[in-house]
């Protein structure tokens, strides 16, 4: 019964990696790709965000902060492009 339900778990992160892609190629379609492509380093973490919530997996202090760092850095970049345009 665990296989199965590691199974079904495991489906669900890789549909949510490809729903994040998706959305991606959808943003290219309103946004210029310099700026769309910012959000192709959000995909590892709604990865490890999606193990952590859906899996039961364990996010180290390394890992949290590699989060905040990425998260942080596109929303700075985003806001400096803002800013040139």
């Amino acid at each position: 019964m665990t296989q199965i339900l590691r199974g079904s778990l495991d489906t669900i992160i890789q549909f949510e990696s490809s729903e994040v892609e998706s959305l991606y190629l959808s943003a290219i379609r309103l946004m210029p790709v310099s700026i769309a492509a910012q959000f192709l380093f959000l995909i590892p973490v709604f990865g490890v965000g999606g193990a952590y919530l859906f899996l039961g997996e364990h996010l180290t202090l390394v890992q949290g902060l590699g989060m905040a760092i990425t998260i942080g850095a596109i929303s700075q970049i985003s806001r400096l492009r803002s800013g040139y345009e």
